[in-house]
């Protein structure tokens, strides 16, 4: 029988831990990717072994783990959270950073633009200058 990695009996595979933290083996995996959880080993198989024991993380760190390491510790929201404080639908957020009324100041892992916590809404002035400027001219 081929050796067992060490402290066999305390290591589970992804299943099991997500089983026993109540989320898909694939958040597993994804959380390992992302720094949240340890894994010690892989079995026979190849398989990734995890430590038993681990405690789920909290929705912060998960946010914070996806963000590039240079912008973990700023107050940056997603499209959906900016467009929900300032009372707007989330493709408004969308379109006013496309019309360059506002500026995404990163990306998360998973590419969704982040924004500034104290971002303002544009003056509708602004928007409708914007929409004007960015109206294709016709040709004469």
């Amino acid at each position: 029988m081929p050796p067992q990695p060490p402290n066999h009996r305390n290591l589970q595979c992804r299943l099991t831990l997500g089983t026993t933290l109540g989320v898909t083996p694939g958040t597993i995996s994804r959380w390992h990717e992302l720094g949240l959880i340890d894994a010690v080993t892989a079995d026979r198989q190849g398989h990734t072994l995890y430590p038993a024991g681990q405690q789920r993380p909290s929705p912060a760190q998960i946010t914070a783990a996806r963000r590039p390491a240079g912008h973990r510790d700023e107050d940056l929201l997603t499209g959906g959270q900016l467009a929900a404080r300032l009372g707007v639908a989330r493709s408004t957020v969308y379109k006013w950073c496309q019309l360059g009324l506002i500026e995404a100041v990163t990306t998360d892992s998973r590419g969704c633009h982040l924004y500034q916590a104290r971002q303002q809404a544009p003056s509708p002035q602004q928007v409708t200058a914007a929409r004007t400027a960015a109206k294709p001219q016709a040709s004469a």
